[in-house]
């Protein structure tokens, strides 16, 4: 299922969590793309991929920074070590990667749930996008058709007794 599809259910129409659930399989189910959404999660893993990228970033800036003002980390150093700047060095660099990773992770968390909430509303009711926004539509129709041109899916079957 949908990383977040049945939260999509609960914050939108109230549902319980179980109820929830059981509506977003059914509504996957109904439309034929069960196994097309539910197996692509390509957004997460790019996602995944930026807050990884951006942790590193953060993390070689740490040790930039740490190089610009050695004394910033040397309160949390045993004096007498012997590899006291190496330690301290990979020290600035975990701080800030794990930091940023925390950061970039929780906001993209909003990214995540919008995209399964559109993905969750398309299933459920493609003709109120198409009504609403019809050059939007065509343009999610003709990617659709592009990303998974043997798949019948949202787009074909269209009965709006999920909820």
């Amino acid at each position: 299922m949908q990383r977040s599809a049945p939260t999509v259910y609960v914050g939108v129409y109230g549902y319980g969590f179980g109820d929830a659930s059981k509506v977003a399989y059914d509504v996957f189910k109904s439309r034929g793309c069960w196994s097309i959404v539910a197996s692509n999660h390509v957004v997460g893993k790019i996602i995944a991929t930026m807050n990884i990228s951006n942790a590193t970033i953060a993390g070689v800036l740490g040790v930039c920074v740490h190089r610009s003002f050695p004394s910033w980390l040397h309160a949390f150093a045993s004096p007498d070590y012997k590899h006291v700047d190496k330690v301290l060095e990979e020290n600035a660099f975990w701080l800030a990667f794990l930091c940023a990773y925390l950061l970039s992770s929780i906001m993209s968390r909003i990214v995540l749930s919008a995209v399964d909430t559109i993905i969750v509303r398309l299933a459920e009711c493609p003709d109120e996008l198409e009504r609403n926004q019809p050059e939007l539509f065509a343009k999610l129709k003709e990617g659709w058709d592009v990303a998974f041109p043997n798949a019948a899916g949202i787009f074909d079957r269209r009965d709006n007794n999920s909820r």
